[in-house]
């Protein structure tokens, strides 16, 4: 179980350590943390000192609240406390952090060095101000004898040498070699770092680099104008196009309402047209019903007349038969004026039955037209 510890900071995976100290008791990791230093890629370091390089304050946070350890200032393998490494990584909030909750900012490395000296040899100008603030000694010298100043100096942090001499680090204090931090400064030659010695000059060269700062700054805001120009000008782009396509949908839906307008009063007039339509076929109907009783009337009179007719046919023909008997048997006793009446009667019924007849299949035919009319859709 250890080992995922280990992997853990060996692979500077805050996140990883993280989720372990949370998935573990207080008990449990008391345990965790006593055996990690039998390993020797951890040794005495402590997962306090591990949160600085790590760059983790909401790890330093939960170690805290776990409160596994006894002493804030327990040192590594160098004698360096948690706070020497915070320090030294310019991690400011959990250096704050540490000096809350009882961080020894007088403690020192097996070299004599305090977190002064750390931040002040790894040029964290935030952390030295810091420390001053809570107490710290500007001029505490290590077993060599350097000061945070020399630290500065050597490894030539201006900002730290300025912010060091501002809080009333002495200048003339000699290391284990005699040398002042100026001189350690003339021995390279760097013209530069020795102007920091020089009040005027101090001044001149903080006020340039407080103006070298505004300028980065400066071009940092305009360049981050730049991006939200580009953006809002893409951004404008982007709604312009919407706008357009906006606007294209809008003409459709206009275009798409006027036909379903168009396709709508085409429906109302056919629906008017169907609607006279069926009125005409309606008043059709019942025209034809009219006829079509009309016509029942006559066919029922005609078919009466008819045997009226046919009665008659036959009594005329029994009549003619006798007729023509009586004629034959008469001889001459009948006048040719006398037939010729019989005969001339004969004739207009014959022609009175075929109209009867033709009258007939004329109210047949007009039946039968009715009924095709009656069963259209």
């Amino acid at each position: 179980m250890e080992i995922d510890w280990v992997n853990a900071i060996q692979e500077r995976d805050a996140s990883q350590l993280i989720k372990l100290i949370e998935n573990t008791d207080q008990s449990a990791l008391e345990s965790i943390i006593a055996k990690l230093s039998a390993f020797p890629a951890i040794g005495s370091t402590t997962l306090l000192h591990w949160t600085a390089e790590l760059h983790s304050l909401q790890l330093a946070k939960l170690l805290i609240s776990k409160n596994p350890y006894k002493d804030l200032n327990a040192k590594d393998d160098s004698g360096a406390t948690c706070l020497h490494w915070a320090c030294g990584e310019g991690m400011l909030e959990i250096a704050n952090l540490f000096l809350d909750k009882g961080a020894d900012f007088h403690a020192v490395d097996f070299g004599g060095e305090s977190p002064l000296h750390w931040a002040a040899l790894n040029g964290h100008p935030e952390c030295i101000e810091l420390l001053l603030d809570r107490g710290a000694t500007p001029n505490k010298q290590a077993d060599n004898g350097c000061t945070p100043l020399h630290l500065a100096t050597l490894n030539r942090h201006g900002k730290c040498i300025s912010t060091l001499l501002d809080r009333g680090a002495e200048p003339e204090i000699k290391d284990k070699q005699g040398r002042t931090p100026r001189q350690v400064a003339e021995s390279k030659g760097w013209e530069n770092i020795v102007d920091y010695f020089s009040s005027d000059k101090r001044k001149s060269i903080e006020r340039i680099t407080s103006l070298e700062s505004e300028i980065v700054k400066l071009k940092a805001e305009l360049h981050s104008s730049k991006k939200q120009i580009q953006s809002a000008n893409e951004s404008h782009e982007e709604t312009t196009i919407k706008l357009a396509n906006v606007y294209k949908e809008q003409m459709t839906l206009e275009q798409n309402f006027k036909e379903l307008q168009v396709q709508l009063e085409e429906a109302k007039q056919s629906a008017q047209r169907e609607k006279k339509e069926r009125e005409k076929f309606e008043e059709e109907v019942k025209n034809i019903l009219i006829e079509y009783k009309e016509v029942s009337m006559q066919n029922v009179q005609l078919e009466l007349e008819l045997s009226i007719l046919r009665q008659r046919d036959e009594v005329t023909n029994a009549s003619s038969t006798s007729l023509n008997h009586s004629i034959q048997n008469s001889g001459p006793s009948i006048d040719s004026l006398t037939i010729s009446s019989i005969q001339n009667t004969l004739s207009n019924l014959q022609l009175q039955f075929t109209n009867t007849m033709e009258a007939m299949n004329s109210a047949s035919s007009l039946l039968e037209d009715f009924q095709k009319q009656v069963r259209m859709p």
